[in-house]
């Protein structure tokens, strides 16, 4: 799963119109300051992506949280999603 993950980062890295910045204004679309729990499961229903549960959501925050806080600041967000 890992490299798959990596593989879809350098792809998403590789498009002309990508920048980091506008992927966590696309997940933060309300300008909060971080992505939680709540903000992921937003983004996921609002891109109709299927069969994403709160303990998935839950997993990818944890895996990307850096100070514990159960919340995402856009350093750990783009540190997170870096290829």
């Amino acid at each position: 799963m890992h490299r798959e993950s990596e593989a879809l980062k350098q792809l998403f890295e590789s498009y002309l119109d990508y920048t980091p910045q506008a992927a966590y204004a696309a997940v933060d679309n309300s300008s909060i300051g971080f992505i939680n729990i709540k903000t992921l499961d937003n983004f996921f229903k609002r891109h109709f992506t299927k069969g994403v549960m709160l303990e998935d959501n839950s997993a990818i925050i944890r895996r990307l949280d850096l100070d514990g806080d159960n919340k995402l600041g856009p350093e750990e967000f783009l540190k997170g999603i870096a290829a």
